[in-house]
């Protein structure tokens, strides 16, 4: 099966907000620093209500809940945003570029303006499907993106879950994935 397709920024920061949040060192450091900071605010409010200071203890109490309540929301969009500027930092090159590639039942070949490639299927470690793309991940920091909007996805999932099975690559149905 061959397809061809021109990845777009969105597409790289889809993959790269998709492999963090399946990352444990990431979802531990997200968890970790919410941590922190409400248990910071509320040590504060522990702190002023032990002395008798209410005025402070109430605002460092309401500090801890908006923490608790709120930072997640903040560093959904500070990763988005930091993932953001890496992709146009470091994939600037790659953003619009065409990309040509070959599946065969061995063999993934991919051709782009700046490199030819060959991986064995069996190197694959994973097939995800998500909302947005086919991510063929063959290292934890590599993957071959394929976003479905430029290619006939119905006909290319049906491919990639017969070249999983046949290969015994684990194919992960993400279509209800999303950033969070």
């Amino acid at each position: 099966m061959q397809v061809a397709y021109a990845l777009q920024a969105e597409d790289l920061l889809h993959y790269q907000l998709y492999a963090a949040s399946k990352s444990p060192l990431v979802r531990r450091n997200r968890r970790r620093s919410w941590l922190i900071a409400t248990l910071a605010f509320v040590s504060l409010a522990v702190l002023f209500y032990l002395e008798r200071i209410t005025s402070l203890a109430v605002y460092f109490a309401l500090l801890a809940g908006g923490s608790a309540a709120l930072f997640p929301l903040y560093s959904r969009w500070r990763y988005k945003r930091h993932y953001r500027k890496h992709v146009e930092t470091h994939y600037q090159d790659q953003v619009g570029a065409p990309v040509a590639l070959e599946l065969t039942d061995t063999l993934l070949k991919s051709a782009d303006r700046a490199s030819r490639n060959e991986l064995q299927l069996r190197e694959l470690y994973q097939i995800a499907e998500t909302p947005q793309a086919f991510l063929l991940r063959y290292s934890p920091a590599g993957a071959v993106i394929v976003p479905k909007r430029q290619v006939d996805a119905a006909a290319l999932a049906s491919e990639l879950r017969r070249l999983a099975t046949l290969h015994g690559i684990e194919y992960v149905d993400d279509r209800s994935w999303q950033w969070q």
